[in-house]
C-alpha cells in the first residue's frame, strides 16, 4: 500500500512539474508580447484606474492597458500619444462614449493597437477612431453613430480589420495614406469607404460593403488594390471615381454578375471650361457567390 501511494505521489509530482511551467510560459508570452507593464481600468483590483485617459497618461511606450467592461460605459475622449496597446474586455460590452465635439479616440503615436471596444458618439460630427500616425492596428471593434467611423489621415502601414462599422456618415476615410490594409470589416454607412489622394500600396480586401448609399468612393487613389469585397444592395457600389485610373479591381462580388464588371471614372480638366474625360477599369473575374466574411 505504501509503495502504491509513493508511486501515485511521484506521478502527481511529475504531472505538476509539467503543467505549471507550461502555464507560466503562456503567461510570460502574453505579458512579454506587450514589452512593458500592464495597467488596468475598471474592475476591482487594487490600484486600478477609473478613467482610461488616466491610465494612458501614466503609461509609457510598450505598455498595455486592459479595460474591464464592468465599469462601462466610459464617457470620455481619449488622446493616445504613446506606443501602447489598448485592449477592451469585450467589444460588445466595453463602451467608450465620446463627449463634446472632439474625436472620440485620437491616435498621434505610431504602432498603437486598439481592440475590443464599442465606440459611439453623442454628437454626430465626430470621428470614432482618428489615426494620424503609422503602423497602427485597429481590430475587433464596433463603431457607430459617428460622422466617420475610422479615419487614416494619414496612417501609413496601418491595419484596419475585423471591425463592425455602422450608422456613420462615412465608415472608413483614408487620406494621403500608403500601404494600409483594410480587411474583413463589416461596413454600413452613407459611404462605406472613401479614399482621397492616397499613396501607393493600399489594399482593400474581404470587406462587406452593404446596404449603403455608396460602397466605395475614390478621389486621387493611386496604385491600390480593391479585391474580394462584397458589394451588396448599395444604391451605387462605386460612387465618385476621379483620378484613380491606376487602381486594380480583382474578384469582387457585384451581386453575382458573371460578366466582367466595368468601373467607370474620369479625369477633370478645369480650364478653359470644366471637362470630364472618362476612363474605365475592369474587374475581369467577378466572384459568383459572396465571400464568407465575419
Amino acid at each position: 500500500m505504501k509503495r502504491k501511494c509513493l508511486a501515485v505521489g511521484i506521478i502527481l509530482l511529475f504531472v505538476g512539474t509539467c503543467i505549471i511551467p507550461t502555464i507560466a510560459q503562456n503567461a510570460e508570452k502574453l505579458v512579454s508580447a506587450s514589452k512593458g507593464t500592464w495597467l488596468y481600468v475598471g474592475g476591482s483590483g487594487p490600484g486600478n484606474y477609473t478613467r482610461i485617459q488616466d491610465a494612458i497618461n501614466s503609461s509609457t511606450n510598450g505598455d498595455t492597458i486592459f479595460v474591464y467592461n464592468d465599469s462601462s460605459p466610459y464617457n470620455e475622449n481619449l488622446i493616445i500619444e504613446k506606443q501602447i496597446s489598448l485592449i477592451g474586455e469585450d467589444k460588445e460590452t466595453t463602451d467608450i462614449i465620446g463627449i463634446g465635439a472632439e474625436d472620440i479616440i485620437l491616435v498621434n503615436a505610431n504602432n498603437v493597437l486598439i481592440t475590443g471596444f464599442s465606440v459611439s458618439a453623442t454628437v454626430w460630427d465626430k470621428v470614432g477612431i482618428d489615426v494620424k500616425s503609422n503602423g497602427c492596428t485597429i481590430e475587433n471593434n464596433i463603431i457607430n453613430s459617428c460622422s466617420i467611423g475610422i479615419a487614416l489621415q494619414p496612417g501609413d502601414t496601418t491595419k484596419i480589420k475585423n471591425n463592425i462599422i455602422g450608422g456613420n456618415q462615412k465608415g472608413i476615410f483614408i487620406f494621403k495614406t500608403k500601404n494600409a490594409i483594410i480587411s474583413n470589416n463589416n461596413i454600413r454607412a452613407t459611404i462605406c469607404i472613401q479614399m482621397s489622394y492616397t499613396g501607393f500600396g493600399n489594399v482593400i480586401m474581404r470587406n462587406n460593403l452593404t446596404n449603403s448609399l455608396v460602397g466605395i468612393q475614390l478621389w486621387g487613389a493611386k496604385y491600390s488594390i480593391i479585391k474580394e469585397n462584397n458589394f451588396i444592395e448599395n444604391i451605387a457600389d462605386v460612387g465618385d471615381n476621379y483620378y484613380s485610373f491606376s487602381v486594380a479591381w480583382k474578384n469582387n462580388y457585384w451581386g453575382g454578375n458573371s460578366k466582367p464588371e466595368l468601373i467607370w471614372g474620369a479625369f477633370v480638366i478645369p480650364f478653359p471650361t470644366i471637362t470630364e474625360i472618362p476612363y474605365v477599369r475592369i474587374d475581369w473575374h467577378p466572384a459568383q457567390e459572396p465571400y464568407d466574411i465575419h
